[in-house]
């Protein structure tokens, strides 16, 4: 046998201990979560109507990029900022 391969077998052999993967995996989702969460202007978000659909529109991928970290150092999203200005240059519906 090659050098190689038997470094690839004894590492197969190997029990591989998942508690310390685990812990990893569970405490990355928890950061990420709690940092998404944050962002979410959970007003806006309420005020927009349950029954969503999604609006596609075409932009320069370098203008996105900066309005996304714009929206998130103001604390909320790309999407609730868009509904507002629409709301606010459209209307809204009168129920």
């Amino acid at each position: 046998m090659s050098k190689y391969k038997n470094i690839i077998n004894e590492i197969k052999e190997e029990p591989v201990n998942t508690e310390l993967h685990k812990d990893v995996d569970t405490d990355l989702h928890k950061d990420v979560d709690t940092d998404l969460h944050k962002d979410v202007d959970t007003e806006l978000r309420k005020a927009v109507n349950t029954d969503t659909v999604s609006l596609t529109i075409k932009v320069p991928r370098n203008l996105r990029q900066h309005w996304v970290v714009e929206a998130r150092s103001r604390g909320t999203t790309l999407s609730a900022v868009i509904v507002e200005l629409l709301k606010k240059e459209l209307g809204d519906v009168q129920k």
